[in-house]
């Protein structure tokens, strides 16, 4: 982890098979935009509410499912018995909404 303020950290995970060779970045946000009038939502902004087999709240479209897609793909790789000769590296980032903090 890379801690950029309090309670603002970026993840870096990396996954290596096989000889060292070359790396392939994976990178996404996890912050979301500040929410405004939290009493403006109908559903909490920083709860995950569902309804009618909807997902509400913030982030729950914004990334958050292409961070999850590359988190499983780590895992498969890393259950995968086929090598590779390289690195993978999951950068997960703050502050790309103010100042790109963590892609910086």
């Amino acid at each position: 982890m890379i801690q950029y303020a309090n309670n603002h950290s970026s993840l870096v995970a990396t996954l290596k098979k096989g000889q060292e060779g070359k790396v392939l970045g994976l990178t996404g946000h996890m912050d979301v935009v500040d929410p405004g009038d939290e009493n403006a939502w109908k559903y909490p902004p920083f709860s995950a509410t569902i309804e009618d087999n909807k997902l509400y709240g913030r982030g729950s479209t914004d990334m958050k499912s292409c961070l999850m897609a590359m988190v499983i793909a780590m895992m498969e790789l890393q259950e995968e018995q086929q090598e590779f000769n390289g690195i993978v590296k999951l950068l997960a980032t703050v502050g790309e909404k103010v100042g790109e903090l963590g892609a910086e």
